[in-house]
């Protein structure tokens, strides 16, 4: 592995760094302030933005080959400081590791560092996936991640100790909040969604979001867990929007029912919007421990 630093350059000041003609080693690449474009070699690369760097709007990592590719990040990257993909800043790169203030690894640290990451399309090839690594983060740094605009490719997503907010793209993807009252939403696809400790809530925007075909299933689903359907047009015959009522386990009978079956750890979720007694909305349910769900398991 060569190490490449470019971590003393300031702002204003650019780097042209490209390693694509390298086939059987690797870069581990330290960005600095400037505006750095960074391009890896045919193995798994490692660029890295902490003490005396920052990724920024300027900036632009390439993976190239290799199969594990990472960018790391440590530092504040929330609120004016949040990260809004472009659609060339970041490719072929398969895992963006989120490193603790209290990590010192690469430098001093530092306090709570919270990430704001917004995804572009671009950022991840068709059929390929994309890790995100927050799990190290203390329940002073806050994750939200928003990968809605993926269409065609998957995000794992682990998320740390706080209260963290994870949204999931098109894809296939598999989210876990770890520690911390975490909102998780899949959006479309069939997705895997583990809340992990706290009380959780598992959000759904559209009928969509889980359906026959391409069923989400919650793996963890514990007690002050919730799964939020409020935001769903409850009956599409009507105007305006309407909340669903839940009705245990009878059968649908109206448009803006929502309906459990089964039994011990394992559950279904069904949920009708335009009353002709077929379910538009379909969740499968594995709990922590196990219990009857409930109207006041969900958000309706």
């Amino acid at each position: 592995t060569l190490r490449v630093s470019f971590n003393t350059l300031r702002p204003g000041e650019q780097v042209y760094f490209y390693g694509a003609a390298e086939t059987n080693g690797s870069f581990l690449t330290f960005g600095g302030f400037g505006s750095d474009l960074l391009t890896g070699g045919q193995q798994s690369d490692g660029f890295f933005f902490g003490a005396g760097g920052r990724f920024g709007a300027v900036d632009r990592v390439d993976g190239q080959g290799g199969t594990l590719d990472q960018l790391g990040l440590q530092g504040l990257y929330a609120g004016a400081s949040a990260i809004v993909f472009g659609a060339s800043q970041l490719a072929s790169v398969e895992m963006i590791v989120l490193i603790s203030g209290g990590d010192t690894r690469f430098g001093s640290g530092g306090a709570g560092y919270s990430y704001d990451l917004t995804m572009h399309n671009g950022n991840v090839a068709a059929g390929g996936s994309l890790q995100i690594q927050a799990n190290t983060l203390r329940a002073d740094e806050v994750l939200t991640f928003n990968g809605a605009g993926e269409l065609d490719g998957q995000f794992i997503v682990y998320g740390g100790a706080a209260n963290d907010s994870i949204i999931g793209g098109a894809g296939a993807d598999t989210l876990g909040g770890g520690g911390g009252n975490d909102l998780l939403r899949g959006g479309l696809g069939a997705d895997v969604l583990r809340g992990g400790s706290g009380n959780d809530m598992f959000d759904y925007d559209s009928v969509l979001d889980s359906r026959t075909g391409n069923i989400d299933h919650i793996l963890d689903f514990a007690a002050g867990d919730r799964i939020d359907l409020s935001t769903i047009d409850a009956n599409a015959n009507l105007g305006g929007e309407q909340a669903f009522a839940f009705i245990g386990s009878a059968a649908f009978s109206a448009a803006g029912q929502v309906r459990v079956t089964g039994s011990g750890a394992n559950w279904t979720v069904q949920a009708d919007v335009n009353g002709d007694g077929v379910a538009d909305l379909v969740i499968a349910v594995t709990q922590a421990s196990p219990f009857a769900l409930s109207g006041s398991d969900f958000v309706l």
